[in-house]
């Protein structure tokens, strides 16, 4: 599934690839696994803060 472009020539991207396939610039950030997985994870810390936060 192609979701990103390139930010410099505009070939469509793979989601978690590291370099365009074309010309071989590095992708943004958003398009690695790494950037969702630490978003999710602050997400779910503050969800879970503000939960504990209404127990108290």
């Amino acid at each position: 599934m192609r979701l990103f472009h390139c930010t410099y020539c505009g070939h469509k991207l793979r989601f978690r690839q590291s370099a365009c396939s074309q010309c071989y610039q590095p992708t943004p950030y958003y398009n690695r696994l790494r950037f969702w997985l630490i978003l999710t994870l602050a997400v779910l810390a503050a969800a879970a803060a503000f939960a504990l936060s209404l127990i108290v």
